[in-house]
């Protein structure tokens, strides 16, 4: 049984996520974590300083608020990233779903993919205070209030989408 749990950063996705495989002993998959994962591979690092720049990689590691700021900024370069690291995600999602029975997928973005349609059970967490949402992300990224803007900007409308669940956090 596949479980997607989807809603924008900071909602509490992966919380409630761990809280119910924890209850049913399922495994929990939290996408970004592949996506950072998949950013760290060398050619995938080569090839993020061929289109971001020099900056883009700093000592040998990603630069993950500088390229955030681009792609959040520029569609066409959000478009040229999701290129260069979906195969590789997809590689490593598709080993843990062939790997375990029962997967939790955690992700922001999870209804935009064919695995969306392979979920059993579709999870929708929403967070009634928007203000402790982004007090929440700001303290956990690190980040100003600009570039929290402009990443949820990059993010998906779910009203338009269908769920077995929505949760109120």
């Amino acid at each position: 049984m596949i479980i997607g749990i989807t809603g924008k950063s900071g909602s509490g996705k992966s919380t409630y996520a761990e809280k119910l495989a924890k209850d049913k002993d399922y495994f929990v998959l939290h996408i970004d974590e592949i996506g950072h994962k998949v950013l760290e591979y060398d050619n995938i690092k080569s090839k993020l300083i061929e289109i971001f720049g020099a900056d883009s990689v700093l000592n040998g590691t990603v630069n993950r608020k500088y390229v955030g700021d681009l792609i959040f900024t520029h569609r066409h370069l959000y478009n040229k990233l999701t290129e260069l690291v979906w195969t590789s995600m997809k590689q490593e999602i598709d080993k843990v779903i062939e790997s375990h029975n029962n997967v939790i997928l955690d992700w922001l973005l999870l209804p935009h993919t064919h695995y969306w349609k392979l979920c059993d059970k579709k999870i929708l967490i929403t967070l009634d205070n928007e203000n402790e949402r982004i007090s929440r992300l700001m303290k956990r990224d690190n980040i100003s209030i600009d570039y929290l803007s402009k990443r949820d900007s990059a993010g998906i409308d779910y009203s338009n989408i269908e769920f077995d669940e929505i949760i109120k956090n």
